[in-house]
């Protein structure tokens, strides 16, 4: 798992170990942090390690499952290009 602090991670973890997703979709999940958070947007950074995960249809499985948990479409977008052991440092 990513080690970042702060309210919209410690939000965003708690949000990945609820979700009923598996496979891809929930390793970019487990592997991302999120750079900007809302009710109804999520914007996620990627590690770049694992760069090779992201795709169209990933993203669009991701975007189901968070909106299955809150009740609501929730937009989802993902970059890539963190780097993951710095930040586990």
């Amino acid at each position: 798992p990513i080690a970042a602090a702060g309210p919209d991670a410690e939000r965003w973890y708690a949000m990945v170990n609820q979700l009923s997703l598996g496979g891809v979709a929930k390793m970019i999940a487990e592997h991302s942090i999120p750079s900007s958070f809302s009710d109804s947007a999520i914007t996620l950074l990627l590690s770049g390690e694992h760069d090779t995960l992201l795709n169209d249809a990933q993203v669009r499985n991701l975007q189901r499952g968070l909106s299955e948990l809150a009740g609501e479409n929730i937009s989802v977008r993902v970059s890539f290009g963190w780097k993951e052991k710095q930040a586990n440092r």
